[in-house]
């Protein structure tokens, strides 16, 4: 039964799995269980180019372009969602977690990169976007 996956989400399949890890044990079979990070959700996917989305504009309204951010000088390039994506998001993804897609980080990763960021970002700018959710939107 190696590699076989349960969804404990409702309590009769938590029964169930109960039931059977009991079952294995008296058979005499060795269980082990792992407890996997979930990877991120479509959801999570999505408040993430909403926020790339927003800091670009919140950054270009500050008059803080890409090249002169906050410290090089050079011609007025303005954010959008990929350049915040490309140039802030994923170099540091890549230098704390040393994974360079998005698509391949957990729900705490992501968390975890954000909060990193904004912290940046406010300390240097005094600019912070909420990382955008259900709760943000209302």
């Amino acid at each position: 039964m190696s590699g076989q996956k349960w969804n404990l989400s409702q309590v009769d399949y938590r029964e169930r799995f109960d039931n059977f890890v009991t079952q294995q044990i008296l058979n005499g079979r060795k269980v082990v269980v792992e407890f996997v990070d979930e990877k991120r959700t479509h959801a999570q996917q999505n408040a993430l180019e909403v926020y790339c989305r927003e800091l670009a504009q919140a950054l270009n309204d500050a008059g803080l372009d890409m090249l002169c951010f906050p410290w090089k000088a050079g011609a007025e390039v303005p954010w959008d969602q990929a350049s915040i994506k490309a140039r802030l998001w994923k170099p540091l993804q890549l230098a704390v977690l040393g994974e360079a897609s998005t698509a391949k980080l957990n729900t705490k990763q992501v968390n975890e990169i954000y909060e990193i960021l904004d912290r940046h970002i406010a300390s240097k700018t005094g600019i912070h976007i909420p990382f955008p959710s259900r709760e943000n939107e209302q």
